[in-house]
């Protein structure tokens, strides 16, 4: 090995990323020493081979694997990143928690022709573990919305922030019978159903608003710069999206349904405790009066509301 060869290795070798080159046809041609510390390999037993036979690449948060990014990437004469962070796991079942990016490389003498791709990859397990104490500190341990303390906290600054002509609405909703239907069919389902239910939820969710765990079967969701009337179509569109899905419980087939209490909040804003025990009061009185599923709560007025077929609340 030459001077300028040794050079480079150990200057590779010095880097805390994982550096790995493959050929075109993905095969690894090599590996610097954090690389091999990852993907649980030496040079000897991983040169030759496929990336894929060494180690694979997964969405962690779909719970499936990345289709083949370095053909990607030599096919399209392309960068393919994994900013976000991507789960490694080797074939001895070792996972990583890393950032990912994919380079082609070029030969210097025929600049349209790629030689190869080189990997880089970032060991992200340190600030993933120290996020995931954060969040589960802030976080309902089931679901990973804002647990109650981190909702009303948030809900108390919005409310604090309020200046007319400012309106926002809280929503609070309860899921009938959950907690029996729990009981019957066994706890382990619970997470389960509620990954379903905060899934569907979502989809009608503004990126802008906030969704928070209140109880075992109740949910909060703060709907900002919203005026009574979309919040009152949005509490029907949610409602109707919940009665309409058929949710699968371990191969039990499940319809879930749920009362919305509707509170539109303007300045000057009361307590976050208030607002809240007034949403969960609306939402009782929707239970126990038995002519609708949702009840707006305004002041010292209750209305019942009238049900709506479009939504109104996009992402602006």
């Amino acid at each position: 090995m030459s001077g300028r060869d040794q050079f480079l290795q150990v200057a590779m070798d010095s880097l805390p990323d994982g550096v790995i080159g493959t050929d075109r046809r993905g095969r690894i041609v090599y590996l610097n020493r954090a690389a091999m510390k990852m993907v649980s390999c030496s040079t000897a037993t991983s040169v030759g081979k496929s990336w894929q036979a060494v180690f694979s690449l997964a969405d962690d948060l779909a719970a499936t694997n990345i289709s083949d990014p370095v053909t990607h990437c030599v096919d399209n004469a392309i960068h393919v990143n994994f900013s976000t962070g991507i789960m490694l796991r080797t074939r001895a079942g070792r996972e990583v928690f890393v950032e990912c990016y994919i380079a082609p490389v070029f030969d210097s003498a025929k600049p349209d022709n790629i030689l190869g791709t080189v990997i880089t990859l970032k060991d992200l397990t340190e600030i993933s573990e120290m996020l995931a104490g954060v969040i589960h500190q802030n976080n309902d341990s089931l679901t990973t919305l804002l647990n109650q303390s981190q909702f009303n906290t948030r809900l108390q600054r919005i409310l604090s922030a309020m200046t007319p002509p400012k309106e926002h609405v809280l929503l609070f909703m309860s899921i009938v019978g959950f907690e029996q239907l729990v009981a019957q069919l066994g706890p382990q389902i619970e997470e389960v159903l509620l990954r379903q239910l905060i899934q569907t939820l979502w989809t009608k969710i503004r990126s802008r608003d906030t969704l928070g765990r209140a109880g075992t079967e109740e949910f909060v969701l703060l709907l900002e710069h919203c005026s009574s009337s979309q919040g009152v179509e949005a509490a029907n569109i949610l409602f109707e999206l919940i009665k309409a899905r058929t949710f699968n419980a371990e191969g039990e087939s499940v319809r879930l349904c749920m009362n919305v209490g509707v509170v539109p909040l303007k300045y000057p804003g009361p307590s976050a405790t208030d607002v809240l025990r007034r949403a969960q009061l609306a939402c009782r009185m929707a239970h126990r009066s038995g002519k609708g599923p949702i009840m707006v709560l305004m002041n010292d007025e209750r209305k019942q509301a009238p049900k709506v077929k479009e939504p109104v609340l996009e992402d602006n």
